[in-house]
């Protein structure tokens, strides 16, 4: 396959190309591009790819900004699970720092919508929900016994 890279049509663009330029620009590399090497802001290229992206509109919500619940939602973002993402949980002040965090993080990933709320609301019209919030488990307390706990 030849290796063709039309560089030259994003010159005027926000497009940075760390450490690796000279396996892209040069050599013509696929290692350069597969290594990771770029970092495209804002540019004309990255509205490119979302427009050649097929059309979807999924969302995701997760009940519970603790620890399981934003392991999930950092992987829902990384591998481009959602188009909107909906988190729910009871403490808005971690709910807020959590949503800013991701927002942060998403700035490097694909285009995804994320809403925080501690009302369920939101979560309407979602294509999954998960459950991750519940009373944490008691040193020496069984699995069945914290079941009954979360479900009461």
């Amino acid at each position: 396959m030849e290796f063709k890279l039309l560089l030259d049509r994003y010159k005027n663009h926000n497009l940075v190309v760390h450490d690796w330029a000279h396996l892209v620009m040069e050599t013509h590399s696929w290692t350069g591009l597969n290594a990771g090497v770029f970092l495209i802001r804002n540019c004309q290229w990255t509205m490119d790819f979302q427009r050649a992206r097929p059309p979807r509109h999924t969302k995701i919500s997760v009940i519970g900004a603790g620890n399981v619940g934003m392991a999930i939602a950092q992987t829902i973002l990384t591998q481009d699970l959602a188009d909107e993402l909906v988190l729910v949980d009871a403490k808005p002040e971690k709910l807020r720092g959590e949503m800013i965090y991701l927002q942060h993080a998403a700035a490097f990933l694909p285009l995804t919508k994320i809403i925080a709320d501690v009302d369920y609301a939101v979560t309407q019209g979602s294509d999954l929900c998960i459950v991750t919030a519940g009373a944490r488990q008691i040193l020496g307390e069984s699995r069945l016994n914290l079941l009954h706990r979360n479900v009461t």
